[in-house]
């Protein structure tokens, strides 16, 4: 893995080594050391570059378009991914960024996901980055860049439109937005799912779990079985299970039925966020 950046003011760098340090072992240059013999080296290789002016490269990079992008080179068999930065005040938004796909594509190279343009500081467009190389392997572990600023979206309808299906049952959701979300075409509502804590409560007493509500936190987020057909000490188990394999830091378990939990501890739940943003 290979991250190559050109940057003007030194958010595209920032991106990039964001992005190397999510693959362990990854090298970062920047662009204008690079030639297409290194590429092919790489063979996996992301680009994060940004459009400095009117559509210009960067000062460092200007060279590299000059000689080397002049032509297609032979990139065959080089997998990549563009992470283009401009400002949407200039008319030539991330152009250098096109032009850099432009050219891989036209040098046989193959794109693992489509472009990715950054506007400034665009925190979704950071997430949306971020997320496509977690898709490509990236270290799942890696904390969010910019973390999402989840509100409550109260669930105001749902209704069950395949009852006759033999599958999985399908609802149409409702939901309500908060007062003052703005919308604009193009916009994305990130929805993660929680149970009202009234049914994490009620899943706790039945599996007689004692809880001082850092397990009902992380429950929230949980897919709960139903607590009929648990016992007691079924459903601290379970609870255990659910909660070690996220690799969270475990505390001594506190039931009634302690005797019964497998692996002696409940571990802290993950840090909880609400329900849902839009941007």
């Amino acid at each position: 893995m290979l991250v190559v950046h050109a940057s003007q003011t030194g958010t595209a760098e920032r991106l990039a080594r964001l992005s190397a340090a999510a693959f362990p072992g990854a090298a970062i240059r920047p662009l204008a050391t690079v030639s297409p013999a290194d590429l092919r080296d790489a063979s996996t290789v992301l680009f994060v570059v940004a459009t400095y002016g009117e559509g210009d490269a960067p000062d460092t990079a200007r060279a590299f378009e000059r000689r080397v992008m002049a032509a297609p080179a032979d990139l065959d068999g080089v997998r990549y991914a563009v992470l283009a930065l401009g400002d949407r005040e200039y008319p030539d938004y991330c152009a250098f960024g096109q032009r850099v796909d432009a050219w891989l594509h036209a040098s046989g190279a193959q794109r693992l996901f489509d472009r990715i343009e950054l506007d400034a500081a665009d925190a979704d467009g950071e997430r949306q980055w971020q997320q496509q190389l977690h898709a490509i392997g990236a270290d799942p572990a890696q904390p969010d860049w910019q973390p999402a600023d989840y509100a409550a979206w109260p669930l105001v309808a749902r209704t069950w439109l395949n009852p006759d299906s033999p599958g999985a049952p399908m609802y149409r959701v409702e939901l309500g937005i908060p007062a003052g979300t703005r919308w604009a075409p193009g916009a994305i509502a990130e929805i993660e799912p929680r149970h009202d804590p009234a049914r994490v409560a009620r899943f706790l007493a039945d599996c007689g779990i004692v809880d001082d509500g850092r397990v009902a936190v992380a429950l929230t987020k949980a897919t709960l079985p139903d607590p009929a057909t648990f016992e007691a000490g079924g459903g601290i188990r379970w609870c255990c299970r659910r909660l070690r394999t996220a690799n969270i830091r475990s505390r001594r378990c506190r039931s009634r039925a302690a005797s019964s939990c497998s692996c002696g501890n409940i571990p802290q739940p993950m840090a909880g966020s609400a329900s849902a943003r839009g941007g």
